[in-house]
């Protein structure tokens, strides 16, 4: 399943839609933890959305089986919000994510 996603590099689109670190939109990290409109609070609003459709469904079993494809489009949506967020944070806070995860694992 994971062949099919491109590479986790910034893109163009991305950049447009995510600050980059000389156009961030807050000084601090802490401005950034604060704000509705920075990356950091970004994902948890994302989260919250993904989280909010699992919400009602209760005990939901792997793959979705009886979710229909409208539904499962959304929670790709939502997960695909929460990994562009994902990916720039570590350029933001200037932590090179690549050799923390090679530490971790």
């Amino acid at each position: 399943m994971c062949s099919s996603l491109p590479s986790l590099t910034p893109s163009s689109r991305s950049n447009d839609v995510l600050p980059t670190r000389d156009n961030d939109l807050c000084s601090s990290l802490s401005d950034a933890l604060l704000s509705t409109t920075t990356p950091s609070s970004l994902i948890v609003r994302e989260v919250g959305e993904l989280s909010e459709i699992f919400q009602w469904k209760g005990e939901v079993p792997k793959r979705l089986p009886d979710w229909d494809e409208k539904e499962k489009e959304h929670v790709g949506e939502e997960l695909s919000d929460v990994l562009l967020y994902l990916v720039r944070l570590p350029d933001i806070c200037s932590v090179d994510l690549g050799k923390t995860v090679l530490r971790k694992m």
